[in-house]
């Protein structure tokens, strides 16, 4: 008889505990649920949540005659007023390359007196894409952002991009020559980009290197 209300209380006490473990589980997984909802949007690392100072808009691509062939859009200092007057009379000139635009991707300086040279540079030019980050080495991620975030809504039919910097200069004769070349020899052409590859290039981290990335940028 004993021994049966041993057994008896065992299988409570079992029961019980069972019971407890459960009702914990049940409140960890809710708990947890409210806390990290998984919702795809939450996990974008840059959402880039910044707006158009300037914006020439659909003018530099949508209006163009003849249909623009090469679209060149160039990493540019605020105060680099000079480099990019060189640019536009010399090898991105529509005077000898109708078919090319070109457009200047800037971030915005604390200088006022600079950010009223740029607006008017641009009322000239309109050539010119701004957005409210401030322009410095440790932003050129958001710049770059910026200029594919702007050349898909606005020149997403451009047949060819090129990226550059403004203390660079292109052999634009060459370029077009090699890439009409590509245009009538290479049948699998969709999607193709021409660079200089790095393979398996990791992201910099170190605190002492200039190329560093901090995680919250990417």
């Amino acid at each position: 008889m004993s021994s049966s209300i041993f057994f008896l209380l065992i299988s409570i006490f079992l029961y019980i505990d069972i019971c407890n473990s459960q009702n914990s589980s049940n409140t960890s997984t809710t708990v947890d649920s409210i806390k990290h909802p998984y919702q795809p949007h939450d996990h974008i690392v840059n959402p880039h949540d910044f707006s158009f100072i300037l914006n020439p808009g659909y003018s530099v691509c949508n209006d163009s005659m003849p249909a623009v062939y090469i679209l060149v859009y160039e990493h540019s200092g605020p105060a680099n007023y000079q480099r990019r007057i060189v640019i536009r009379e010399t090898w991105s000139t529509q005077t000898l390359f109708p078919d090319l635009r070109i457009v200047f991707m800037i971030g915005k300086s604390l200088d006022k007196n600079l950010m009223k040279a740029i607006e008017y540079e641009n009322e000239i030019y309109q050539d010119i894409v701004q957005e409210d980050f401030i322009d410095s080495y440790k932003n050129l991620t958001y710049k770059g952002i910026m200029a594919l975030k702007w050349i898909s809504i606005y020149c997403s039919k451009i047949k060819y991009i090129l990226k550059v910097d403004d203390d660079i200069v292109v052999n634009t004769f060459t370029l077009i020559n090699h890439l009409k070349f590509l245009d009538k020899n290479n049948l699998n052409k969709h999607s193709t980009i021409l660079c200089l590859l790095w393979q398996a290039m990791g992201v910099m981290r170190d605190r002492l290197d200039r190329y560093r990335k901090k995680k919250r940028i990417i």
